[in-house]
């Protein structure tokens, strides 16, 4: 979705022509909507499947479902289960919550004055487009109101159903809508659009492609009063702001350790543990069903088909239905995998699960992927993520090359060496002072909601911030704050080079530059949104560029006024950039399913590749180069850490409790360093590297 962002910072759009008319489309439109305006209720299940592509960048693809209710008062309630990211959106008119199940957090704010209005997608910011924005309501409301001269009518079907489909132009965007040909309902709204945007003196092109498919579609059906109003239950916490970087909540994510258990499969007597199978195969898949779900049947139809097309094993977890039920409905879909009736609910409470279907599928006794709800596409797309999971390649590594000095059980987001000492950012707000032998020298309580820690200089201050905060804050060696810095658009990176800080930021901030003071030393547009940067002397004249990345597939190179330099395409979806010193870059984005790391020089020609693991799983979180010896740390989502040397070479890999890792390399005697990590899971260990 990060690419998405680019659409939304669109300078210069090109619109094509109209499509020639045909008689009857306007009359049908405004009929359609004279009779949703009249209705009292609307309920329906919503297929969400949007595509971003540029012409030099693979498919940006989501899917997910969103659940939608309204009412003739304008309440409504959206729950949507975009996975781990799905969140509610429910107003009774009076308030508004927004909950995010995964992270139990809700706020509280102001309805709008206009629900309809509210829930009306508008096509220039994707970001929103089907989690709480629909097309269905911007035809409703108006916002999308084609010329009658512009509306086309043809006759089709959508799965099997007579539909009358409208195609017009609105702007640039080609819009079709399915309308039931004898219900009047609308089951389906498509925008496609090829938009195009300079940067830098250069045209780019992009293809964007959405469809919203509404099922089980219901007029003016009794809808309980609850469903407009949120009701927290135990352990749900009020947040002034909800998408802080994860903390302490209890959720499952992407790179946790697979929870184990064992159980006696329905219809068996034997006992099943499942951590004979994430040892014999290379991957596992755990589907939590449940009989009242129609998408529960299509998904464990499908899984059951890829596990005799794989060989790789389905668990069925079902923790609502009776046995008699559940076997009713495991024979009705022909389910061929062993199922656990969960009638305690306790692999669910583990697994944290609360919709169906959902899926997890896992490698090495890690979860690869996260799935909830089922539609169109998902099957290929479960196949091909169990394909790569399960190819020769993905063989595990072992653990090489480290030698644990010392431990310290924090729960830290954030570290960085800073004088002598490494400082630890913990999810409860405090600077923990750790000296070279893991003694804690000092603790001391940071200011609230930072999470990430970039060292500054031989004096021992260091930077703190936030990913999407707004705020980078400096300390002393003392963790006193000296000075602070506010961003307009949100910040995605911060980096530090030669006693200035640079700045990735959100929206179209693009790069900034700022010394030791706090100053602004200049601001680049150059590259609209970064979502990394980094800087070094890339050319070795003395002066300072940066790299920087959009999620696009293109490297920005940045001079040391803030000028462009030069784009370069880099044949996957860049999404990390590190300038090592003259003519070298570490980069890491996804091509063809995979996660890569690769060394290249200033004009993106690679000098070796190396796959980290799976796309998006896999992504780099942090690099530090050693301060004396050609050797780079790297640290991913999945809980990796690895030590290369500047050949390609793999010096040490190790595999830590938890995700999302951060590391930096702690001076523990005067010319020798240790390499510090840490995860909040799995708190903070300092290792000896060792050569082998």
């Amino acid at each position: 979705m990060r690419a998405a962002a680019l659409l939304a910072s669109l300078m210069v759009l090109f619109p094509s022509g109209a499509v020639s008319s045909e008689p009857g489309g306007s009359e049908l439109l405004s009929g359609v909507r004279t009779e949703y305006s009249q209705l009292k209720t609307y309920s329906a299940s919503v297929e969400i499947d949007m595509e971003l592509v540029s012409n030099r960048q693979a498919p940006n693809r989501v899917s997910y479902v969103s659940d939608i209710f309204f009412d003739s008062k304008g309440r409504f309630a959206v729950m949507n289960r975009y996975g781990l990211m799905g969140k509610s959106i429910i107003s009774d008119g009076e308030d508004m919550w927004i909950y995010l199940p995964a992270l139990r957090r809700y706020t509280t704010l102001d309805p709008p004055p206009s629900g309809i209005e509210y829930l009306a997608a508008d096509p220039s910011s994707i970001d929103t487009i089907g989690t709480e924005r629909f097309l269905l309501f911007s035809l409703l409301s108006g916002q999308l109101d084609p010329p009658e001269e512009d509306i086309t009518k043809i006759s089709g079907e959508l799965d099997g159903v007579p539909c009358e489909i409208l195609e017009f132009n609105y702007g640039e965007p080609l819009y079709r809508v399915w309308i039931d040909t004898f219900s009047k309902k609308i089951l389906k709204l498509e925008l496609e659009t090829t938009p195009r945007f300079r940067m830098a003196d250069e045209v780019h092109e992009m293809s964007f492609s959405y469809s919203e498919v509404h099922t089980r579609v219901e007029f003016d059906s009794i809808l309980p009063e609850d469903v407009f109003r949120f009701k927290p239950a135990a352990g749900d916490e009020a947040a002034d702001e909800l998408y802080l970087m994860r903390q302490y909540e209890e959720a499952l994510y992407i790179g946790d350790e697979l929870p184990l258990f064992s159980f006696t499969p329905l219809g068996e007597r034997r006992e099943l543990d499942i951590s004979d199978l994430t040892g014999e195969y290379p991957a596992l898949m755990v589907f939590f069903w449940d009989s009242q779900s129609p998408s529960s049947g299509r998904m464990g139809r499908a899984l059951s088909e890829i596990a005799s097309e794989s060989d790789i094993p389905v668990i069925g977890v079902n923790p609502s239905d009776g046995r008699r039920e559940a076997a009713r409905f495991i024979r009705e879909n022909g389910f061929d995998f062993p199922v656990a009736l969960d009638e305690n609910r306790e692999i669910s409470e583990r697994y944290m699960v609360d919709s169906y279907p959902t899926l997890f599928i896992a490698s090495g006794g890690r979860i690869n992927h996260i799935y909830t709800g089922f539609f169109d596409g998902l099957r290929s797309k479960i196949y091909e993520d169990i394909q790569h999971l399960a190819a020769p390649e993905r063989r595990r590594r072992r653990d090489k090359g480290f030698s644990r000095k010392w431990h310290a059980d924090i729960k830290s987001s954030g570290i960085t060496s800073a004088g002598g000492s490494l400082v630890a950012l913990t999810v409860s707000d405090e600077f923990y002072f750790i000296g070279p032998s893991g003694r804690i020298r000092n603790v001391k309580e940071s200011p609230e909601g930072l999470r990430r820690l970039v060292g500054a200089g031989d004096d021992g201050g260091f930077a703190a911030y936030r990913q999407r905060g707004r705020k980078v804050a400096f300390f002393d060696s003392d963790g006193d704050i000296s000075w602070s810095y506010d961003t307009s658009g949100g910040l995605n990176i911060l980096g530090f080079y030669r006693n200035n800080f640079i700045l990735g930021q959100n929206s179209s901030d693009g790069t900034a530059l700022i010394d030791l003071e706090g100053k602004k030393v200049w601001s680049s547009t150059a590259v609209a949104s970064a979502l990394h940067a980094s800087a070094g002397d890339l050319d070795a004249r003395g002066e300072t560029e940066v790299a920087a990345s959009d999620g696009s597939s293109s490297l920005y190179i940045i001079g040391s006024g803030g000028e462009l330099q030069s784009s370069i395409n880099t044949e996957m979806k860049l999404e990390f950039s590190q300038i090592l010193g003259s003519n070298s870059i570490l980069i890491s984005g996804s091509t063809r399913g995979n996660q890569i790391l690769s060394l290249v020089d200033s004009q993106a020609m690679p000098v070796w590749e190396i796959i980290l693991g799976v796309e998006g799983t896999a992504r780099v979180t942090v690099c530090r180069q050693h301060p004396l010896k050609d050797w780079v740390a790297v640290g991913t989502l999945d809980g990796q850490v690895f030590v290369y040397d500047l050949s390609g070479d793999l010096l040490a890999y190790r595999r830590e409790r938890g995700m999302d890792v951060q590391l930096d390399w702690l001076e523990v005697a005067e010319g020798q360093y240790m390499l510090a990590t840490s995860t909040v899971e799995g708190g903070v260990t300092c290792y000896s590297v060792v050569k082998e």
